[in-house]
């Protein structure tokens, strides 16, 4: 997981330093840069992964804009050169700088270093790369050829000297992406170009995912958490089951265009022969919370991933579960660290770390600020247009029950409505 990110001259961020735990949930204003955010953070990854060309930064779920868009351009300051990112991954410190050319589509990369502990494992300067092993920090550097769109993580990890644990940390963030869920991508009605296995960023995939699903549930931590989620999705009272099969010309609208399979609701209130829903009759809030199940349940899931508006289309009770749940499995279930995953199956399958964007109030109240793992951050706007982050924690030394006392018995989605909560409001 990501411990902590130094972002400079990215959109709206012209310098922020966070620290982040397993769960990290962002609210603000409209317009606040949450979602700069989040995409700061896909920027990084790309960086560890496939690279910055703009294909990969889209099939991250980063928003296409020319290239010097990214770059932050503020009133009464000089533009950048470059946009920085410093993170620490576990024991590693990974660092990029990240240039534009002019009528250029694709950031390239101005320089990047990888560092395990104090020792260095690489080094990229302009166009040039060098590779250096920690474990013999005085042997001379090898030269490596360097493609100015993607990281030397990303072409040469397979010469670095790193331990298991940094490896699979680092290989772990590199899968991050970003979730927004569309309905009616996720009713058929409208195709997704960035689909992608297992479940597309919008949505497309979802009949096949969700019933991978449930062909995989055969292990106690997936079953508990596709139970966990039906037990959600069946709160209102009105679903029975949902199942996955093939196209049904009678259920189907023929507006539809399914792909090999689809999602089938039941109505328990409504006539046998009749009481069986497409996507496209289903709630919409049914379809994300399907959605979420599967992007949390699927072994193929990356390990680090972002979800932008998580209250989606759900009214404040179901957020508060969906959010409930989310920490559930992200803090609570059976993942031990990042390299602990790698080969057991089990345990595979539960994200390492999420981040999630919310404007309902009763998304906090699944929050416990006392629990370093859940992390709560308010996003606005200075008075220069920049965007900054204020993370909302108890004063040291104070327990829950003062805590409690001091805010006199409100819980926080109350706070935020009452305007205490500051700059939560916009």
């Amino acid at each position: 997981m990501i411990n902590s990110l130094h972002i400079r001259n990215f959109k709206s961020i012209a310098d922020a330093q966070l620290e982040f735990g397993r769960v990290n949930l962002l609210v603000g204003a409209n317009g606040s840069g949450k979602s700069n955010l989040l995409e700061a953070i896909g920027l990084y990854a790309a960086c560890l992964g496939r690279g910055i060309s703009a294909d990969v930064l889209s099939a991250k779920g980063v928003r296409l804009s020319a290239a010097r868009i990214f770059k932050s351009s503020f009133k009464k300051r000089p533009t950048p050169a470059s946009i920085k990112l410093d993170g620490l991954i576990g024991g590693a410190r990974y660092t990029a700088a990240l240039k534009t050319k002019p009528r250029s589509s694709n950031l390239e990369f101005r320089s990047e270093a990888l560092t395990e502990n104090t020792a260095r494992v690489f080094l990229r300067r302009s166009t040039t790369g060098r590779m250096t092993s920690h474990a013999a920090p005085t042997s001379p550097p090898a030269l490596v050829d360097a493609n100015p769109h993607r990281g030397l993580w990303d072409t040469h990890a397979s010469l670095a000297h790193v331990t298991a644990a940094t490896r699979a940390s680092l290989n772990a963030v590199a899968k991050y992406i970003i979730y927004a869920p569309q309905t009616a991508v996720m009713r058929g009605l409208v195709p997704d170009n960035r689909g992608i296995e297992p479940l597309g960023l919008t949505g497309s995939r979802l009949p096949q995912a969700f019933m991978e699903v449930l062909d995989q549930a055969v292990n106690a931590s997936t079953k508990r958490d596709v139970d966990e989620i039906l037990r959600i999705i069946w709160k209102p009272g009105w679903a029975q089951s949902v199942s996955v099969g093939p196209p049904k010309p009678d259920i189907l609208p023929s507006v539809l265009t399914p792909e090999e399979e689809s999602l089938y609701i039941v109505d328990k209130f409504m006539q046998t022969n009749r009481n069986t829903l497409s996507p496209y009759d289903a709630s919409e809030g049914t379809l994300f919370l399907l959605f979420v199940a599967t992007i949390l349940a699927h072994r193929e899931s990356p390990p680090v991933f972002a979800l932008d508006n998580v209250d989606g289309t759900l009214n404040p009770s179901m957020v508060r579960a969906l959010v409930g749940h989310i920490v559930a499995v992200a803090c609570h279930g059976d993942t031990a660290s990042d390299a602990d995953t790698a080969g057991d199956a089990d345990t595979a399958t539960r994200p390492h770390q999420v981040f999630l964007t919310s404007h309902n109030p009763t998304a906090l109240d699944a929050i416990d600020l006392f629990e370093s793992d859940q992390r709560l951050f308010v996003v606005a706007r200075n008075g220069e247009g920049h965007t900054v982050f204020e993370r909302v924690r108890p004063p040291a030394g104070m327990t829950k029950e003062q805590w409690v006392s001091a805010k006199g018995g409100k819980n926080l989605s109350q706070l935020w409505l009452d305007g205490r909560i500051a700059r939560a409001l916009g």
